[in-house]
């Protein structure tokens, strides 16, 4: 594990592993607290006595210093926007905040080019002939992405720039009718696609020890079909399908179509861009969600038209699962202001120990 890794900077990109402030503190240093109370009284104008020399470091818990505590300006601000380090922010560079720290410090500007390098780590591989994305250097645990109708696997690029900062890898494939995958004739069902999300998992406990979920609207209902028997770490689902006999039924009603009808034309399109399928039907009622234990997090929208409040909270109670309803959402989240809310909520949800 190299120093970039270990926790101890700053968001800056100082590194608090070499402040002497700090190694005075660990080693309970009295002499190295007075030399260095002088040394910054000096730099600094002010009177900086050797009891003021008590820090473990910006990020750890514990004694911190008066400046790195109340007076620093950078470190509430990483904190305010959920940052572990200011290289996550798109803007460190231009940042009047931190102008003064890059200006006199090239280590701490050496650093934050080093962790944002890592943070914009994409490999682009193939698992079992499935397009795929790997987000971030090498880790022993990662999030599997799985998109919704109508995504692909670059739509993980935003959640892998919350995720890889904190530890993981992320894992995004292009679902059958997707992204490099969209002129396939068909295949974005579950008998498809739940043999592949199990090919990709078997191949991904090669490399991860500690594996997490993040999926989308019907990527989360593939997911748990698939993964319902497996040791997931923890689930992020937004807007999940959770009940696809429920929802097959609801667009039947929207269409003004029967089962008998269905049954005997077996396919019949609609003016709302879906195909309704007895096939799919008899599926989702052979084929029920029956074990799914993972610890899950759900950020609903208050305006979900595939999905209900009664059935996601009934969800919810069921598998235990920690339920946020957004109000303004829609099902797909995609203005300026509901994508800030889930970029929040994940953050939270990453930050959560169950």
């Amino acid at each position: 594990m190299n120093e970039i890794e270990k926790g101890l900077f700053a968001p800056c990109g100082l590194d608090c592993a070499k402040c002497e402030a700090r190694i005075a503190t660990i080693n309970n240093d009295d002499v190295l607290k007075k030399a260095v109370a002088e040394r910054w009284s000096e730099l600094n104008h002010i009177l900086i006595t050797p009891e003021m020399i008590n820090c473990l470091g910006c990020l750890q818990n514990g004694a911190k210093t008066t400046y790195c505590e109340k007076i620093c300006p950078i470190r509430p601000c990483a904190q305010k926007k959920g940052y572990c380090s200011c290289s996550e922010c798109s803007s460190y560079q231009e940042c009047q905040l931190l102008a003064p720290i890059l200006s006199s410090s090239h280590q701490a500007r050496k650093n934050l080019e080093k962790m944002a390098s890592k943070i914009n780590v994409c490999e682009h591989i193939s698992i079992g002939g499935i397009p795929s994305l790997l987000y971030g250097p090498k880790s022993a645990k990662g999030f599997l992405f799985i998109h919704g109708q109508g995504g692909n696997k670059e739509e993980a690029e935003a959640f892998a720039k919350i995720a890889v900062p904190a530890g993981y890898q992320v894992l995004s494939i292009d679902l059958p009718q997707h992204g490099e995958r969209k002129d396939m004739a068909n295949g974005f069902d579950p008998w498809t696609v739940v043999p592949e999300l199990e090919a990709v998992l078997a191949e991904q406990k090669k490399h991860w020890s500690n594996i997490s979920l993040r999926a989308n609207s019907i990527g989360a209902y593939f997911s748990m079909l698939a993964f319902q028997h497996e040791q997931i770490h923890r689930a992020l689902f937004v807007s999940p399908i959770v009940d696809m006999e429920q929802l097959i039924m609801n667009m039947m009603d929207w269409a003004g179509v029967n089962e008998e009808t269905l049954h005997v034309q077996g396919e019949i399109p609609t003016d709302f861009g879906q195909t309704l399928s007895w096939s799919y039907l008899c599926w989702a009622r052979q084929h029920p969600l029956i074990n799914w234990k993972t610890p899950t997090f759900v950020l609903y929208a208050g305006h979900d038209n595939l999905t209900s409040y009664q059935t996601i909270a009934a969800f919810s109670r069921k598998y235990d699962a920690e339920l946020t309803v957004y109000d303004e959402g829609e099902h797909w989240f995609h203005t300026p202001e509901q994508l800030g809310r889930l970029e929040a909520w994940e953050k939270q949800s990453l930050r959560i120990r169950r």
